[in-house]
Formats: structure tokens, sequence, C-alpha cells
């Protein structure tokens, strides 16, 4: 069995860029595969399979190898862990795509003990952590899931 990922609940509606300026909606899934430090804080490493569809009805299908998404904490409970990623830039076949920021929650909705002991732990270490410890926590409630 390989290490943890978690696919978060599909994102829809958030708002993409063409490099020609185009803007559009974007729908994905979105997989997690760790949590990182980046160079200005957390980062997510993630693999993206989405379409940005703009106004005009130009369709840009984005499929990415790991990507390094910068990460915003909003909130931190033992329900769960909000999260603000983005924003996005990724280089598809069809060319650049910026991707708006956009929030997603981490949480213990099958009501596992080890995954809801792992977010409130997460709760009281994040919100004067260090980078590098909020980092370990959140992989921490990655790996407990």
């Amino acid at each position: 069995m390989g290490a943890p990922t978690w696919l978060l609940p599909p994102i829809q509606g958030v708002a993409c860029t063409l490099p020609e300026g185009e803007t559009g909606s974007f729908s994905a899934e979105i997989t997690v595969d760790r949590f990182v430090f980046g160079r200005s804080g957390p980062e997510a490493l993630v693999q993206v399979t989405g379409l940005c569809v703009t106004e005009s009805g130009t369709e840009l299908e984005v499929e990415s190898s790991l990507l390094r998404i910068p990460v915003s904490i909003v909130a931190a409970g033992c329900g769960g862990v909000e999260l603000l990623l983005g924003p996005v830039v990724d280089e598809s076949r069809g060319g650049y795509v910026t991707i708006d920021p956009f929030k997603v929650v981490l949480d213990n909705a099958d009501g596992s003990k080890r995954l809801g002991a792992a977010l409130c732990a997460t709760s009281q270490k994040i919100p004067r952590a260090p980078v590098p410890a909020q980092v370990a926590a959140l992989n921490r409630v990655l790996n407990a899931s």
C-alpha cells in the first residue's frame, strides 16, 4: 500500500484565465499527495485533472503531474481544517492556465477516531506554529486519513 493521498471534493466554478487573458470557469478533481515547506509558507503537492471553459466556449484541459500550490490555513478545529489553496499556474498541453485560489476542507466525515485525533492535535498546534510545524501537522492529518 502506497502513501496516503487525499482526494478532495471536486471543485467547480473557480475562476480561470488563459494566456490571452480570456477568463472562464474551472472544474476539477484534485488529489493531495503531501504538504511541504515552500518559499513563502506551506504548499500542497497535488495532482489536478480538470477543465477551464471560457466565456467564449474555449476549453483547456488541465492534467498535471505534481504541482506545488501555496496553502493558507483559514480555520482549524477538531471537526476539520479549512484551507485556501492557490493561486495555481499550470502549463498544460494547450498553454498556460491560471486558476484563482479556492477553499477546501479536510474533515472527518467518516468519524475515524484516528483522523479525529489528528485534526484536534492539528487545530491546537496550527494557530501560532512556525511553517515547518504547520506542514508536519497537515501531513499527520493526511496520514491519518
